[in-house]
């Protein structure tokens, strides 16, 4: 997807709960684009003002070497589920900052559910929560994060 134009980008399914048609669309095109995120297999599943919903299906590539999901594939959906969410508010933001706590292991072979929420939205800076629920609702991980707001 590296050269492509916007109009060349594939969209995928993603549910739009009610954000303006324009903002949809940049949020779609900019997951599409981001080659990382999209290589580790992060989808986006849902947005709507203030929050995003995203899922990551663990497999063998993910693990780490006791055969749990590696810390950084974590830290890679929570960091994709709270930018997602600060991207709702139609501005452009990068991370500026991320904390996260691992609670729970990531199985192999699981679905990952992530949920990114916009706690802050202020001129320069968007602070967000964000945390990831395994197939059953356990909670496995949380986070904090903060978006430099782009002008």
């Amino acid at each position: 997807m590296q050269n492509q134009s916007y109009d060349e980008v594939k969209f995928v399914e993603i549910k739009n709960d009610g954000l303006d048609r324009a903002v949809f669309d940049k949020i779609v095109w900019i997951n599409n684009k981001m080659n990382f995120q999209n290589h580790v297999g992060v989808e986006v599943k849902e947005v709507g003002k203030g929050y995003a919903i995203l899922q990551l299906k663990f497999n063998e590539e993910h693990a780490n070497t006791i055969g749990i999901a590696h810390g950084g594939v974590t830290a890679t959906l929570l960091d994709a589920a709270m930018g997602t969410a600060a991207f709702t508010t139609g501005k452009d933001v990068v991370t500026l900052e991320m904390k996260v706590n691992f609670l729970a292991p990531g199985k192999i072979g699981s679905v990952a559910t992530a949920e990114g929420r916009v706690l802050h939205y202020g001129n320069k800076t968007i602070v967000t929560e964000g945390k990831i629920f395994d197939e059953n609702g356990g909670l496995m991980a949380l986070a904090t994060g903060t978006y430099f707001v782009m002008k």
